[in-house]
């Protein structure tokens, strides 16, 4: 038999594991995703209007492995004026290490850039091999992070 006390406790757990759901940012409690990024990646993305989808691999100790983030955007402006050095041409690496993310984490296509059409990306690499891909496609009004962390 479960005391009141330990029944507390799941309800607590529960709650707390639901909300995080619920938020979108499973794998950090009491911050954005925008605040996280920021922290690991040392770099402002613009605040999104909604983020329109969230994945990532099973939660680890140390929080590696992979996320990916779909953020969307009322006005397209705060994209395109914002402080990322957009990089305008394709990249055949990007796009492979991208579609290795993609397929990993078994994203359904609603949420997938199409990297067929004209792109903007920017990326940050780090000594640790971890790193964050972002692409922007026009008339989309959305940015698609895939983050590689090791």
């Amino acid at each position: 038999m479960i005391g009141i006390g330990n029944r507390f406790k799941i309800l607590l757990l529960g709650i707390i594991i639901l909300c995080t759901k619920l938020f979108g940012c499973e794998d950090v409690f009491f911050n954005n995703c925008i605040d996280v990024i920021k922290e690991n990646w040392d770099t402002q993305i613009p605040i999104p209007t909604k983020e329109i989808f969230h994945e990532s691999s099973s939660v680890s100790f140390h929080g590696d492995g992979e996320r990916y983030h779909v953020f969307e955007y009322e006005n397209e402006e705060d994209i395109i004026n914002s402080s990322i050095q957009w990089i305008d041409s394709r990249d055949n690496s990007i796009n492979a290490k991208v579609k290795d993310i993609i397929y990993d984490l078994e994203i359904s296509k609603e949420f997938r850039p199409n990297i067929k059409d004209k792109y903007k990306f920017y990326t940050i690499s780090k000594d640790d091999n971890s790193n964050l891909y972002l692409l922007y496609i026009q008339g989309t009004s959305r940015i698609f992070i895939a983050e590689d962390i090791f």
